[in-house]
């Protein structure tokens, strides 16, 4: 063993003067020094440099070595090869890369070095943990040897850089050199730990070639990389052909069928294994045991752990850690804790990662005692250096309340990471001390550790918790711009679920639109946060707009997503909503069957509910609390008291659960609706329940109704003395007392005194229109309600005189009388609901703040009987709705075969399809739900020889009578409808089927069909409908016009947003918000588009209906976009007149004038509603043809449906467009000598896909028309853009001017115009001065703007200039103008250098200003700002400078003197879709 310590030498050391070899010298030497003793002076041999730094090196005296190496240098000593490669021996063997960087300084020595040298040098490098280094060395490599390749890919290895191994062999390949059986398992490692499964295949069939598979080593490296990657029939193919088979493989193939959950296969694997003589190890055992509890089976693992002992196995630290670790993550913690105990038993020494798993046990179960203990066990063990083990502790004793215990671990941490400081905070956080969180979020900066997402989502839930949504909300926006931190989805659930917590739902769910327009997808975990915030009869639309996105990105899958819609569609007054959702569920849990159970018994339908619990028995689903509870109420609604107390009864003997203070208050009101006062009052004594309020106010709105006065008083005194500070309480008892003393009652209660009499509450209403929530109070003195409302309240209320008790009732009221505080709230509500709507009959939504008076109550009923409305209202105590101008319910005739159906009522119908031969075979209808395309199921059968369909021209054309014939179609006498005919308020249609049997007929009225029900098996086995009486409307003076848009203020930023309104399918009516860039809307607009007056009916004549004629040899092209919606076809005509869209981000709507042999004929408007933007384009017809359409198409929302997004027409004298962004794949069906004759498609919310029939026919061209003629893009040289490199992205201008600016007094261009603005370098140049721009490329790099190119106009001609910069861009920017209407009048933006080493100056952002608005800004806006002009002109040309990048920008302006333009009024031309 050579020698620790240097021994002592004498002076003359340091000149060399010592023996060469210290073993061999006579002082070494005891006995030979006697046999030789001589007192002749011998003289010591001179030792050289090398063999000096040879024996430093040995006894590892590298610091006299270094010396002794800079004394040799000094003196010009060169050193030998062999003591060079020793001294990067000690190196290495010291770790002393000190050391080795002054070796590898001196390298140069060596006048031709070798490989073997080099990589004797990257080797001490890599194994001195200097990578970079090592790789540079490598690189400067002329030639690599094996071993070279061997080292890096060593060194690559022991870094775990996996993915570098897999490329190194790549280059390895490349350069020649082919890996030995010593370095291929080292690729292979590399391969299997990163996935490249790809390369390991490389490596298997060069392995092949190489003749290399009978390699052991090398056969089970690849056999590790097919498992590891989960290619299991490769790695089991592969192993069936090895020739030889040890357990190691034997483990590989295991490991595989484990990752693939086939854990089955694997234990039969053992068995096999065991046939062939292999017995199963240790690392065997672990795989399954692994693999066993990743798939959630512990007790098939416990099972495993006791067979191997049965094998003679002991399990290890590794067995036993496996074990623990699977029964925390599936949920078995007591039970992980025993095994953790077992474990000591078993004398198995623990390590850190067990002891981290038990601590985590703890921690969720919240047990500190325990968890102490596993504290001190791991103190004497010595764990608590491990960072793994401080962290679970510092969680447990967080979560267990104990924050001084926890500090007190996290202080004693040494190498704190991001999870030990994200652990102290989360305890901070949780505790609600949101200071001292903060102030461990800054000094973790401090200390250089950088805050991860879930640090940042930690601080802002706690925020959240502590009713702190500013802070919040601050936390949200600087988490990406100080903390370099990218949001997830969770960030904007707990920003979203704060909100919502904190009562400000407009606020969140312009955070979910905005989190959806960001790129986020939200999951459930966000949907569950907002639904409840909907759960209210505003609500109606959000809850709509969220299930949209629910079915757009498949979250309808997700079981409790479906529950919630539910529940908070019956919440929002659409009960049919919830009941399609409650159809559509394959698997029901109890909570799904509760939400529509008490959705019906909300809306008062008592019948529905009990029929889905016998239901629910059928099923054998238990019931539970809440069940039982809503059956109670919809008995008490039907007047069942006997089987109310039997469900009461059954809750304890049946369902063995404890009656709670819902199923009391249940009773109580199911006693009280039957007038059976003394019974409740009975059950409420032996239930013991007096000291609950809500007992005594079910007992007292019993009271009420049936005009008891002494319980009343009884109720009265007992909620007094329970709630004396509550206003809505003291006011009813006062109105009780006051009413008894009348009624000359001895009150002996505890009357309030006048003194003490709390501030009466003050009725509030809410009622949504066109997106805007509208507020009203009691008393409500507001302009609209003065000037507007008031005369409407007054006319709708029919005031009676009205005693102290009316119709036997007590005139007990929440609310103030009318007499000494005005009308009340609900009634501005119900009074702004008629005069706000413009469409006929509309559902009115109203919340109220307290209960609802009675003569409030009659208003609203004579409201919805006069006007056909109905009015949903729900106020403290229930939902009212009221329907007592509800459709009347006509019919079925028929047979009395099949099962019953109902389509229930609508606003109206649209379409029928009917198919037929011998009878009626099925019906499917179109119903139209406020402006939303709702289908309703086939009711019938599947067969039928003839199909028919009946297009309405919805909405001017309705249905007003059906009438038929019924009877036997066959042998065994079975009766079905025969025949219908179908008549509206233009025409007949029909009849459909055979006229046989007897006839049924309902006769014309005032009254419309709006639905349908009857009976339907295997054909239709009879029908009725609902019928709805023609409103006949008021016209009152005033009008209300209301914007179809929603401000949402946050801060100082108003959020913009337009609902627009569709089907989707054939089930659902869903709404989509669009958000505007400017704030206000086009107040240039026509006023039918803008608003929502009430507008007089177009009275359409027969001949102006669509009615196609097919000519022949027309083809059809198409249809292009999206699948959704519901197909469409106008048919075949002569030619096409007009056409109207309507668009926002895409094409809403389409409307088409046809012309049919010289007549003029409109088609039906296909897409939904909402647009911002009307075009009309009229053709020159019959001189102007269109002879194709082109367009483009795409999703409007991430991940949404395909719609169209742009349309172009073109027609023989030019092209008229493009209408929308030029966004997405296109299209085209551009043919020589066409005609386009009619449109069809798919419409929905928008105009999902269109296609064209087209007429071959001889077409002159003409001169264009220079007015309003746009030329073709083969003649104006734009052609080239079409397909040049750039990236066809369409910017649109945020708001400015109005559509044409007037001219007014001009002067001519400037010769050399302001500018250019920027730095000195790079090339001058100068585009000149031309007529207008027409669109703008810009190119730009992470730094500054890249390059520019512009399309001038000059009279008429399309000229583009160069390219003006350099090609180092990353992003591209297409600004297009719509020339000649949009012209750029100024431009902006920000200089400065690239860097700060970089003194010279460059563009760096680019803003552009037009007529209509703002582009931009492009790029980073820092530096020194510029502008070109405020005066108002154009910009006819650009000059600056160029280089690499844009250096330098000005303008050539052309200004106007004075100001002689109209007043411009601002545009709404660009939305961001949410």
């Amino acid at each position: 063993m050579e020698k620790l310590f240097i021994p002592s030498f004498p002076k003359t050391c340091l000149n060399y003067q010592i023996p060469a070899k210290v073993e061999t010298s006579l002082e070494s030497h005891p006995k030979s020094r006697k046999k030789n003793l001589s007192f002749v002076k011998k003289k010591q041999p001179i030792i050289t440099p090398d063999e000096q730094l040879d024996y430093l090196c040995r006894n590892g005296s590298l610091l006299e070595a270094e010396k002794a190496l800079d004394s040799m240098f000094q003196q010009g000593t060169k050193m030998k090869r062999s003591t060079y490669l020793n001294l990067l021996e000690s190196c290495i063997d010291s770790g002393s890369v000190h050391l080795g960087r002054i070796l590898h300084a001196r390298f140069d020595q060596f006048p031709q070095p070798d490989v073997f040298v080099e990589t004797k040098l990257l080797s001490m490098y890599a194994k001195c943990g200097c990578l970079v280094d090592a790789r540079k060395v490598f690189d400067s490599m002329r030639e690599r040897n094996i071993y070279t390749w061997s080292a890096m890919i060593g060194a690559y290895s022991r870094e775990h850089r996996w993915r570098e191994v897999s490329n190194l062999f790549r280059m390895m390949m490349e350069d020649g050199v082919l890996p030995d059986d010593f370095l291929f398992p080292k690729i292979l490692q590399g391969c299997a730990n990163c996935g490249d499964v790809e390369t390991g295949k490389l490596i298997h069939s060069v392995v092949v070639k190489l003749g290399m598979t009978s390699c052991l080593r090398v056969s089970n490296s690849i056999l590790a990389v097919y498992a590891k990657c989960g290619e299991l029939s490769l790695a089991t193919k592969f192993f069936r052909r090895m020739e030889e088979r040890d357990v190691v493989a034997w483990n590989s193939v295991l490991l595989a069928y484990c990752h693939n959950g086939k854990h089955e296969e694997a234990v039969d694997l053992v068995e096999e294994m065991e046939k062939e003589g292999i017995s199963p190890g240790l690392v065997t055992w672990n795989i399954l045991i692994g693999g066993y509890n990743q798939l959630g089976k512990c007790d098939a693992a416990i099972d495993l752990m006791q067979k191997m002992e049965n094998f003679g196995v002991t399990a290890d630290v590794f067995t036993w850690t496996a074990m623990i670790s699977g029964l925390i993550h599936n949920g078995k913690r007591y039970q992980a804790l025993d095994t953790f105990r077992k474990m000591f038993l078993a004398g198995v020494v623990p390590n850190g990662v067990t002891i981290m798993s038990a601590v985590s046990a703890c921690s969720c179960l919240k047990i500190l005692n325990l968890g102490s203990e596993v504290h001190s066990i791991a103190v004497k063990m010595g764990f608590m250096d491990d960072v793994l083990v401080g962290n679970s502790l510092v969680d447990m004793y967080s979560k267990c309340g104990k924050l001084e215990e926890a500090r007190k671990v996290f202080d004693s941490i040494k190498n704190k990471d991001v999870y030990t400081w994200n652990s102290m905070i989360t305890g901070y956080c949780q505790a609600e001390y949101c200071g001292k969180a903060y102030e461990l979020f800054t000094r973790m900066q401090e200390e250089n550790v950088k805050p991860n997402i879930i640090t940042w989502n930690t601080m802002i839930s706690g925020y959240i918790q502590n009713g702190d949504e500013g802070e919040a909300m601050d936390l949200f926006q600087r988490m990406e711009k100080d903390g370099n931190v990218q949001r997830n989805t969770a960030s904007w659930n707990l920003i979203i679920a704060g909100y919502i917590q904190n009562g400000k739902k407009d606020e969140a769910l312009e955070l979910f639109r905005k989190m959806q327009f960001s790129r986020f997808m939200p999951n459930s975990v966000t949907i569950l946060s907002l639904l409840p915030a909907c759960a209210n009869l505003l609500g109606a639309k959000m809850v709509r707009e969220i299930h949209g996105c629910v079915l757009r990105r498949n979250l309808d899958s997700v079981h409790a997503v479906r529950n919630s819609l539910i529940d908070t569609y019956a919440k929002s007054g659409d009960i049919g909503y919830a009941r399609t959702v409650f159809k559509g569920m394959k698997t029901k849990d109890i909570i799904t069957w509760n939400s529509l159970i008490g959705g019906y018994v909300l809306h008062g339908s008592y019948g529905p509910a009990l029929d889905l619990f016998d239901q629910m028995k059928t099923e054998e689903i238990k019931p539970n609390r809440g069940t039982l509870s809503s059956i109670i109420l919809a008995h008490g609604l039907m007047g069942n008291v006997d089987e109310g107390k039997k469900v009461f009864s059954s809750i304890a003997n049946d369902y063995h659960i404890i009656p709670a203070l819902e199923h009391c208050c249940a009773m109580v009101s199911l006693y009280g609706r039957s007038n059976r006062l003394e019974e409740a009052l009975q059950f409420i004594q032996e239930m013991n329940v007096q000291s609950e309020p809500p007992i005594w106010e079910s007992f007292l709105t019993a009271c009420r109704i049936h005009g008891d006065i002494d319980s009343a008083i009884h109720a009265a005194e007992h909620l007094f003395s329970l709630e004396p500070e509550n206003p809505v309480t003291e006011n009813l008892v006062s109105q009780i007392y006051a009413l008894g003393a009348r009624l000359g009652r001895s009150l002996e209660g505890k009357k309030p005194r006048k003194e003490k009499l709390l501030k009466k509450p003050i009725g509030q209403s809410w009622i949504e229109a066109r997106n805007l929530v509208h507020t009203f109070t009691t008393g409500d003195q507001s302009k609209l309600c003065t000037d507007v409302l008031y005369p409407w309240v007054e006319k709708l209320c029919r005031m009676d005189d009205r005693n102290d008790q009316y119709n036997g009732e007590l005139l007990i009221e929440e609310e103030g009388r009318e007499k000494t505080c005005g009308f009340h709230s609900e009634k501005f509500a119900m009074a702004f609901g008629l005069v706000s709507s413009s469409r006929e009959p509309k559902t009115i939504r109203i919340l109220k703040n307290l209960r609802m008076c009675r003569d409030c109550h009659n208003t609203a009923k004579y409201i919805s009987k006069r006007y056909s409305r109905e009015i949903l209202l729900e106020d403290t105590r229930c939902l009212h709705h009221f329907r007592n101008g509800k459709p009347a319910l006509v019919g079925p005739w028929g047979g009395q075969g099949g099962h019953a159906w109902d389509d229930g009522m609508f606003t109206t119908v649209r379409q029928i399809n009917i198919a037929h031969g011998s009878s009626i075979d099925s019906i499917q209808v179109e119903y139209d739900k406020n402006g939303s395309s709702l289908w309703s199921e086939k009711h019938g059968g599947n067969g039928g020889s003839k199909f028919e369909k009946v297009t309405l021209d919805y909405p001017h054309e309705y249905l007003t009578s059906v009438h038929g014939t019924y009877g036997s179609y066959d042998i065994w006498g079975h009766v079905c409808v025969r025949s219908l005919t179908f008549e509206s308020n233009r025409k007949k249609y029909g009849p459909f089927g055979v006229e046989s049997g007897t006839c049924f007929s309902l006769p014309k009225s005032e009254s419309k069909v709006t639905g349908f029900h009857g009976k339907a098996g295997s054909y239709l086995d009879a029908i009725g409908v609902h019928l709805q009486q023609i409103p006949k409307e008021d016209n009152p003076s005033s009008r209300i016009v209301m914007h179809s848009h929603q401000n949402v203020h946050s801060g100082d930023k108003d959020f913009e947003y337009s609902v627009i309104q569709g089907s989707v399918g054939q089930n659902f009516d869903i709404f989509v918000a669009l958000k505007k860039k400017d704030s206000t809307l086009p107040s240039h607009q026509p006023r039918e588009h803008a608003g929502a007056e009430i507008t007089k009916n177009k009275v359409v004549t027969d001949t102006e209906k669509a009615q196609p004629k097919a000519g022949g040899g027309a083809k059809t092209y198409g249809p292009w976009g999206g699948a959704g919606g519901i197909v469409f076809d106008d048919g075949i005509y002569t030619g096409i007149r007009q056409i109207n869209l309507s668009r926002s981000v895409g094409i809403v709507s389409m409307k088409v004038c046809y012309d049919s042999r010289g007549q003029a004929v409109w088609g039906s408007k296909h897409g939904g509603r909402g647009s911002f933007k009307h075009e009309k384009i009229v053709f020159d017809y019959p001189s102007e043809i269109l002879t194709h359409v082109t367009g483009t198409y795409g999703p409007l929302i991430y991940m949404g449906p395909n719609v169209i997004k742009s349309l172009t027409f073109h027609t023989n004298k030019g092209k008229h467009g493009p209408f929308g962004e030029e966004q997405g794949p296109s299209f085209t069906h551009k043919t020589n000598d066409a005609k386009v004759v009619g449109f069809l498609g798919r419409e929905g919310l928008f105009l999902d896909a269109i296609g064209v029939h087209v007429m071959d026919c001889k077409i002159s061209p003409l001169k264009p028309s220079p007015h309003n003629a746009i030329v073709p893009h083969n003649n104006s040289g734009v052609a080239v853009i079409e397909n040049s490199p750039w990236a066809n992205k369409l910017v649109l201008a945020a708001n400015g001017r109005g559509e044409e600016f007037e001219r007014g007094v001009v002067k001519e261009p400037t010769p050399s115009g302001p500018g250019p603005w920027g730095g000195n370098g790079g090339k001058p140049w100068d585009d000149g001065v031309y007529s207008g721009i027409k669109q703008i490329f810009v190119t730009r790099g992470n730094d500054a703007i890249s390059s520019l190119q512009v399309e001038y106009d000059r009279n008429g001609q399309s000229v583009w200039s160069v390219k003006h910069g350099g090609n180092n861009g990353v992003f591209t920017h297409r600004i297009k103008l719509e020339y000649p209407n949009e012209m750029l009048t100024c431009i902006s933006g920000y200089y400065g250098p690239l860097n700060n080493s970089d003194k010279t100056n460059v563009v760096k952002s680019l803003s552009f200003y037009t007529s209509r608005g703002k582009y931009g800004p492009y790029g980073e806006e820092t530096g020194t700002y510029f502008t070109s002009t405020t005066t108002q002109g154009k910009v006819l040309g650009l000059h600056g400078r160029s280089s690499a990048y844009l250096d330098a920008i000005g303008v050539h302006m052309q200004h106007w003197l004075g100001n002689n333009s109209k007043p411009q009024y601002n545009r709404a031309s660009c939305f961001k879709v949410y």
